[in-house]
């Protein structure tokens, strides 16, 4: 009998550490404002590309239109301001979800949307755009753009944005981040458990 009950407990223990996996690799964190491969594994599975070709050749405060394509299986476009040179440049979208309002795909997996840039200094830059999906899949897009200098004397500069620091707190997103974190931890406990049972139901 203590054998039979013992089997049990460590089937169901199983069962639950695979739920759990399962769960913590199909979690998405859009607010993030770092590279996806830091949560998410980069691969070739998912595709990302644009209508840029080469160097992009533009001028400060001439905006430009990328029009990217995300498909098989992509949840996310995110371009952050942190990554790279992204805070050289605004943009009219900077997150857009699959089946979004701003996706202009109705297809599941993929994601179609144009994006006004303006350069906001000249030099060369890279933006880097980051698409993610469930799986921990992800995949990033580095587009080079070589911005000169207006010479247009009516031309008036755009100052860089600056936004002042706000710490807020999503209570659903600070949820998901812990859950995230424990399921790992909760696996391994459940593990040990059921190698404790077993041992002891010896």
């Amino acid at each position: 009998m203590k054998a039979i009950l013992s089997k049990k407990i460590l089937l169901v223990t199983c069962f639950l550490t695979l739920v759990v996996a399962g769960a913590s690799s199909a979690l998405a964190f859009p607010s993030n404002n770092t590279n996806c491969d830091g949560c998410h594994i980069t691969t070739d599975v998912l595709t990302l590309t644009s209508n840029a070709t080469g160097t992009v050749d533009a001028t400060v405060g001439v905006p430009f239109v990328l029009s990217l394509n995300a498909a098989d299986g992509v949840e996310l476009l995110k371009i952050v301001s942190a990554l790279e040179n992204n805070d050289q440049f605004t943009f009219s979208l900077s997150e857009v979800e699959d089946n979004g309002d701003d996706d202009a795909s109705t297809d599941a997996g993929v994601v179609n949307v144009d994006v006004t840039v303006t350069p906001l200094a000249a030099g060369t830059f890279t933006i880097r755009i980051w698409v993610a999906a469930p799986s921990q899949l992800s995949k990033s897009l580095d587009i080079s753009v070589d911005v000169s200098e207006n010479t247009d004397t009516t031309f008036t500069p755009t100052p860089t944005p600056t936004t002042p620091t706000e710490t807020t707190t999503d209570p659903i997103e600070t949820w998901r981040t812990m859950m995230y974190l424990l399921n790992p931890i909760v696996a391994v406990m459940l593990i040990v458990f059921a190698f404790v049972i077993f041992k002891r139901s010896k």
